[in-house]
Order: C-alpha cells, then sequence, then structure tokens
C-alpha cells in the first residue's frame, strides 16, 4: 500500500493560516451571488433612474458643479461601500433559517460578514458601473481630482464598508421584535430612507438647514458618503482627514458592540417565549 502523501499547504495557506477558511467563504459567496447576475442586472436600472432624477433636479434647482461632484463622485463611493444584508438577516429571523446558522460553529457576526463581503463584491460591481453611466451623463458638471485626496477616500472604503455593515445588521436585528416581516419591512424602510437623507445621499449635508450639519456629521452615516466628498473636494486639511479615519475606526467599534447588544437581547427574548 502506497503511503498517504503529506499534506503541503499552499503560499496562500501559510499566509492566512487559520484565516484562510474565511477567504475560501468569500469566494464561495462570490460563486453564489454571480447566480443572480441577471436580476442584479434588471435592478440597476431603477438604480440609475433614481440616481439621473435626483442629480437633475439638484442641478436645475443649484446649478452647482461643486454640489453635482459631491452627489455623482458620492453615489460611486456609496456604491463601493454598499450593503443591503439586513434584509439577509431579517429574514432568516422572520423564516426561523437564523437557528442553523447558530448551529455553525463561527461567530455569527463574522460569518454573515464573510458572507456579505463576497455578495456585495458582485453585486456592488453592478452598482458602480450604474454610477459611472450616471457620471458620464453629468460629465460636463463634474471636478475630476486624480490626486492624493482619492488615495485617501479609496483607503477610508474597508471603513465604510464595515460601518454600514453593522449599521444594516442591527437594522436587521429589529426583525426580533417586531411581529411579522411586514411590520419589519415597514420599519426598516423608515429606517434606512432617514440613514439615506443622514449620509448625503438625498441632500448634500452642507445644503441642510438650521445649522444641522454640525450634529448630523458626528453621525456615522456621515462616514458613508459626506466625509468621502468632503476629503475628495480638499475640503478637509490632512489633520481633519486624520480625524476622519479615526472617527470611522470608532464608530466601526462601537457599532459592533451595538449590533452585538442588540442581537444577544433580541435572541435572548426570543428565547424566552420559545421560538
Amino acid at each position: 500500500m502506497n503511503p498517504t502523501p503529506a499534506f503541503t499547504p499552499t503560499l496562500k495557506q501559510k499566509l492566512l493560516g487559520r484565516n484562510y477558511k474565511w477567504w475560501y467563504f468569500t469566494i464561495y459567496n462570490i460563486n453564489i451571488a454571480q447566480a443572480g447576475i441577471y436580476a442584479t442586472i434588471i435592478g440597476q436600472f431603477a438604480n440609475f433612474a433614481n440616481s439621473f432624477t435626483l442629480i437633475y433636479i439638484w442641478l436645475r434647482a443649484a446649478n452647482s458643479k461643486e454640489i453635482v461632484t459631491y452627489l455623482v463622485i458620492g453615489q460611486i463611493y456609496r456604491s463601493l461601500v454598499q450593503t443591503f444584508w439586513n434584509e439577509k438577516i431579517s429574514t432568516d429571523i422572520v423564516s426561523g433559517k437564523i437557528i442553523n446558522l447558530l448551529l455553525v460553529p463561527q461567530n455569527y457576526l463574522q460569518y454573515n460578514f464573510y458572507a456579505n463581503l463576497g455578495q456585495r463584491i458582485v453585486r456592488n460591481i453592478g452598482l458602480i458601473l450604474t454610477s459611472i453611466l450616471v457620471m458620464l451623463v453629468f460629465l460636463n458638471y463634474i471636478q475630476f481630482r486624480l490626486e492624493l485626496n482619492l488615495i485617501y477616500i479609496l483607503v477610508l472604503v474597508p471603513i465604510s464598508f464595515a460601518l454600514n455593515y453593522f449599521l444594516n445588521i442591527a437594522v436587521g436585528f429589529l426583525a426580533f421584535f417586531l411581529k411579522d416581516a411586514r411590520d419589519y419591512r415597514s420599519t426598516s424602510n423608515s429606517i434606512l430612507t432617514v440613514l439615506m437623507i443622514l449620509s448625503g445621499t438625498i441632500i448634500p449635508l452642507g445644503q441642510l438647514p438650521f445649522g444641522l450639519l454640525g450634529y448630523v456629521q458626528l453621525l456615522p452615516t456621515a462616514w458613508l458618503l459626506h466625509h468621502p466628498m468632503q476629503i475628495y473636494l480638499g475640503k478637509y486639511s490632512a489633520l481633519e482627514t486624520l480625524y476622519v479615519f479615526l472617527g470611522g475606526i470608532i464608530w466601526c467599534l462601537v457599532l459592533y458592540f451595538l449590533a452585538k447588544w442588540v442581537f444577544r437581547v433580541g435572541l435572548k427574548r426570543n428565547e424566552s417565549v420559545g421560538l
């Protein structure tokens, strides 16, 4: 009998060690997302129509290249960090499928993060392409900056993505406290609309009335579009840019523990009633 050859790990396995499983899991979810690519493409028509209408209205109302740049480049950035994982979380909770995931011997939040990352890589590419198409329509009204500021906001992407993920799953965990999917959907749609406004996606935060900018820019939603666009437009000094990075990291930690707390409370509540 021939001896079984010794297992030789690849270079990637050696570098990642125990974390190699998350790399494999992310690739697996990229493949899953590709299976629904047709629906993703079709969905981009609505995204294009919404983005085009919003930017056109602001162009007619303000006729400002800075505002158009804020919204158009901001849409591209928002596409990079987008995640709708609250829908997956809430569906699992309402349907009871979450029980199967809780049996997986991995951290629940970490498991969902990499599943979300893999699927959003594919789907966000579609969002980015749509945003670029919108950019081409308004090309003459955009201020382009191919300099250090662009590098800064690209480095900021992982922070904004993680922050957006924790916000989304915190919203998703609200399904623990609502009666059914319809109640959750109404609640989450309202919350997500408010979050879009507070990020600057619909109204540039600098255009908010009553001096609200000073307060709203401190919220975690400002890291999803407003602060990156301020960096891109050269509005922030090097020190202020550093504060943006530090603030984003702090908010990631705060929202991580908040999401973890809501999950623990929601799970305990459902266990107490036998669900």
